[in-house]
């Protein structure tokens, strides 16, 4: 396991992958460092990405409002998932 927590903490020094901390303590690993939205289901946790133009667009903006070169991003937005949705409604 030593090996697998080094591999990982060498890759997100590379930028190669970003470390998500959430709530609980759990933490995951995402590849994608391209500009995207993480929505994260807050029952079972699942995430999916999030990619638009507009997203894009309002960062660049954002950018140039704050005149500052961010060393990273991530932007989350937690809803419950339609599997999650359905579960719910067998109970």
């Amino acid at each position: 396991m030593g090996t697998v927590y080094k591999t990982l903490h060498l890759l997100k020094e590379l930028r190669l992958i970003q470390e998500l901390g959430f709530n609980k303590g759990s933490i995951r690993y995402d590849p994608d460092m391209e500009l995207h939205i993480n929505m994260v289901c807050s029952k079972c946790g699942k995430i999916d990405d999030y990619k638009a133009e507009n997203v894009e667009n309002l960062w660049s903006v954002i950018l140039l409002d704050l005149d500052i070169e961010p060393k990273g991003q991530r932007i989350d937005i937690y809803y419950e998932c339609d599997d999650c949705k359905k579960n719910e409604l067998l109970f």
